[in-house]
């Protein structure tokens, strides 16, 4: 029943700790190995969502949030099946690097720091452990902004 509700609507599935970390400004981005068909159809849109953040645990729907941004990154996929060199790799892999240089950028600002051109997001040791604390990875990354707790 879990599973189809996820497809049909826009919830995303979130720890306590996350919650904490979103409701902080700390996590800008939620990992899910699963999204509804309707965000699939949004992904690299641009196009505003409104998504309920549902607790994992207790099934509680803790608020919402505005996403206007999402990446299929395909880390979970290939956990499961297994690493295979196809036509689609080179796809993934620049959608990972527009993901992380997208986070980078947003943590910038919130941060109130200037994106450093020479440095990018993968020579950063204050973005590589805020990556460490918020972590990184599953099949599809959702940005969230304008985080209304119920």
């Amino acid at each position: 029943m879990e599973q189809n509700t996820i497809q049909t609507e826009n919830i995303l599935l979130i720890t306590p700790s996350e919650w904490d970390m979103i409701l902080k400004k700390e996590k800008l981005v939620v990992f899910q190995n699963e999204i509804s068909e309707k965000l699939k159809q949004e992904i690299n849109n641009y196009a505003p969502e409104t998504i309920y953040l549902k607790d994992i645990d207790t099934g509680e729907i803790l608020g919402e949030a505005t996403s206007y941004l999402i990446f299929y990154l395909l880390y979970d996929f290939e956990k499961e099946r297994g690493y295979r060199k196809d036509s689609n790799f080179e796809g993934v892999v620049k959608e990972r690097n527009d993901a992380l240089r997208y986070l980078y950028n947003e943590w910038c600002y919130m941060k109130s720091l200037k994106p450093n051109p020479n440095e990018g997001w993968f020579k950063s040791k204050k973005f590589s452990k805020y990556l460490d604390h918020i972590g990184w990875g599953s099949n599809y990354a959702v940005f969230i902004h304008e985080v209304i707790k119920y």
